[in-house]
């Protein structure tokens, strides 16, 4: 994935994933959202067609809200992506339990 994962912490415990992808959309083509809900806060990894899509989205939405939830934002690494994937028990990329695609699938 290159840069082109952001992940975010901090979102409300049971945030609707297209409250996330209205919020993100509007600095790039959001390909994938991967909300992984818990009981104080979710969070959530959003997959962006070009790096500098996500780039522009951690600039920018780092210490913003949603729905009065400060946001934190940064860069995934492939490391600590794969890494939450196996402790959340989200079942990878393409679970249908928690991951909304867009017209775009992940190689």
């Amino acid at each position: 994935d290159g840069g082109r994962r952001v992940f975010v912490s901090g979102l409300p415990p049971r945030v609707d994933v297209e409250v996330v992808r209205t919020h993100f959309a509007q600095y790039g083509a959001v390909e994938q959202i991967q909300v992984v809900p818990s009981k104080n806060a979710a969070w959530t990894y959003v997959l962006f067609q070009e790096d500098k899509e996500a780039q522009a989205a951690v600039q920018a939405v780092d210490g913003t809200s949603i729905l009065g939830a400060s946001l934190r934002c940064s860069l995934a690494t492939k490391q600590g992506y794969s890494l939450a994937m196996q402790k959340s028990g989200a079942g990878g990329v393409n679970s249908p339990r928690s991951t909304a695609s867009g017209s775009h699938s992940e190689a």
